[in-house]
């Protein structure tokens, strides 16, 4: 039996779109040369070393993350967009922790915002900092002296 290139390259195809023989799918995929010349099969670890990672990111992060090629590239995107920060304060913090407990494990904040409405008092918490790529900050929401949430922003390049 001849392989013909038309069978060769179906061959190709049904690999990319099944999966590799015994191999994970996460583990290999499809991928098309910058110039979308050819589809090749590639090894990637990306689910398994930066699984963490990946589940703190928005659609749009994942996408980009997806694209870089190093992994020099995806540690200084984790910490670009704060993605490191954001794993650190959901693995420390918890809703409905006080405001001392809070002080203790993050330090006092840059500054904190405070406004009552009919005997509630709400905080925002902000802590600034350079991450080595942006202007950098989180805000932790407090009501009555109790962590509501918290979220990270990052603002444009330095």
């Amino acid at each position: 039996m001849s392989l013909t290139p038309s069978k060769f390259f179906s061959f190709i195809l049904t690999i990319a779109v099944f999966g590799c023989f015994g191999c994970s799918p996460e583990h290999y995929g499809p991928r098309f040369e910058e110039d979308g010349s050819h589809l090749t099969l590639y090894p990637s670890y990306v689910p398994d070393i930066y699984g963490s990672y990946l589940e703190k990111m928005e659609d749009t992060e994942r996408l980009m993350f997806d694209r870089l090629k190093s992994d020099a590239d995806r540690n200084r995107f984790i910490r670009e967009y704060m993605i490191d920060v954001r794993i650190r304060l959901s693995d420390q913090l918890s809703s409905g922790m006080d405001s001392s407990q809070v002080q203790t494990i993050l330090s006092k904040p840059d500054e904190i915002l405070s406004r009552s409405h009919r005997e509630t008092v709400h905080e925002d918490w902000l802590y600034r900092h350079f991450n080595g790529y942006r202007h950098a900050y989180y805000s932790l929401h407090f009501q009555d002296n109790r962590l509501v949430d918290w979220q990270t922003h990052h603002g444009g390049r330095q």
